[in-house]
C-alpha cells in the first residue's frame, strides 16, 4: 500500500499498461503532471528481468524503490532510459515502484 500512497498522488490517473507481462509479474501505471509511476509486483519465488517501455514519454531516467522481505520502500537509485525503455531485475516476492524523471 505504501507504494501507492507515497508515489501515486492525488490527481494522477491510471494509464494503460500490460497487466501481466510475465508469469507472476503484475504491473500498473499512473501519470500525473510530467511524471509517470509504474508499480510492479513479482509474486514468484525467483527474480525476474523485466523490460518496461514508456509510450509518449521523454524520461531520461527512472528512480526506484523496493519492498521485499527485508526492505520497506527502500530507495534503489536510478536507471537510465534508452529509446523509451528500461530493464530492471525484480527480486523474488517484491514490489518495486519506478518514477520517471
Amino acid at each position: 500500500m505504501a507504494h501507492f500512497a507515497r508515489f501515486v498522488r492525488p490527481g494522477y490517473v491510471r494509464i494503460e499498461a500490460t497487466a501481466n507481462p510475465a508469469p507472476n509479474v503484475y504491473v500498473s501505471a499512473y501519470r500525473g503532471g510530467d511524471s509517470t509511476v509504474v508499480v510492479a509486483l513479482n509474486k514468484g519465488t525467483s527474480a525476474v528481468s523485466q523490460q518496461f517501455t514508456l509510450a509518449n514519454g521523454t524520461a531520461s531516467r527512472v528512480s526506484s524503490w523496493l519492498t521485499d522481505a527485508s526492505r520497506n520502500v527502500a530507495p534503489q537509485g536510478t536507471t537510465g532510459v534508452s529509446n523509451g525503455s528500461f530493464t530492471v531485475t525484480l527480486p523474488a516476492r517484491s514490489v518495486m515502484t519506478f518514477v520517471t524523471a
